[in-house]
């Protein structure tokens, strides 16, 4: 019975592989809208159990930030990687599953996201945990479902559909649609839950390379910003490393920010991911081969450590 017990554990140690730690490599700040936010670097070298992760699709579902690279093998090697960021956005523990491959070429997803209505394309029910991923290459993209509950190694693809040339992809719940950034233009390219193009797009800026979604009432909590969908699209890109925020409907909320911190350094920012629970934007960099994490507070929570300050230099005097 202890062998057994034993030979469990090693199988599934090598179905999740056990990764290098991120280390802190930079601290500093960034302002958004106004006001200035604490931003982590954490450099994802041997994230994926390669020589160099380099970021390049993330999303947050239930706790755990996911990330996956290029499939090649100084890159993400077909490999997902999960962090357990916790409140703090801490990312010194990783672990990693291997891919299914597409035909005879690993899955380097440059897109991932979570169906969660449980109807549709990659969509799943209790303990059935599945991703929609996009990998793109030359001039088409492919999509794909990735069964991460599936038992063994690797993690098999299913649902291999061709899309229009894509960088990202994100399950917009308020329009029961799947949202794609087309690379042609930076555009959202609407598509139904079956992953079928609609034929509507929505603009957001020239570049753009990654996006997610969030609650209005979130944003609206954090920047300030009003929204007629109960939904948002934040969307990055890595010219120039900028962000904007748009409600489901393509109006913006606020100006397209530049991504210019202080005290660290952004390259290529390609994906976001948002812990709407713990206030935390994750921010891939693939050229810095790093996640960056930027803490955003409400207005008034900063409000409150401001004020928590003032009393503390107070009762010093």
């Amino acid at each position: 019975m202890k062998s057994t017990k034993i030979t469990t554990v090693v199988a599934l140690v090598l179905a999740a592989g056990a990764a290098g730690a991120a280390v802190v490599s930079g601290t500093g700040t960034i302002n958004l809208y106004g006001t200035s936010y604490p931003v982590t670097q954490w450099r994802t070298l041997s994230d994926a159990g390669t020589t160099g992760f380099d970021p390049e699709s993330l999303t947050f579902y239930n706790g755990t930030l996911y990330a996956s690279a290029d499939e090649g093998s100084s890159a993400g090697n077909g490999r997902l990687v999960s962090y357990i960021p916790g409140a703090t956005g801490d990312l010194t523990a990783s672990t990693f599953v291997t891919m299914g491959n597409n035909g005879g070429s690993r899955w380097g997803g440059e897109g991932l996201t979570v169906n969660t209505s449980g109807a549709g394309y990659g969509s799943f029910g209790p303990g059935g945990l599945k991703f929609v991923s996009v990998d793109s290459r030359g001039s088409n993209a492919t999509g794909a479902v990735i069964n991460f509950d599936d038992g063994g190694s690797p993690k098999p693809l299913s649902g291999i559909t061709a899309l229009p040339e894509s960088d990202d992809v994100a399950w917009v719940g308020e329009r029961n649609q799947f949202g794609l950034l087309l690379d042609v233009d930076g555009s959202i390219g609407w598509f139904n839950n079956a992953l079928v193009a609609t034929g509507t797009s929505t603009p957001t800026f020239e570049g753009a390379k990654g996006i997610t979604v969030v609650s209005s009432a979130w944003v609206q909590r954090v920047f300030g910003f009003s929204a007629l969908t109960t939904q948002a699209v934040v969307v990055v890109g890595k010219e120039t490393n900028r962000l904007g925020i748009f409600d489901t409907q393509g109006n913006a909320l606020g100006s397209v920010q530049s991504l210019l911190p202080v005290g660290v350094s952004f390259s290529e920012i390609e994906a976001v991911a948002i812990d709407e629970l713990n206030d935390k934007i994750y921010l891939a960099d693939e050229a810095a081969l790093s996640i960056h994490v930027v803490s955003v507070p409400s207005p008034a929570s900063l409000a409150l450590l401001g004020l928590a300050f003032a009393g503390r230099r107070r009762s010093r005097k």
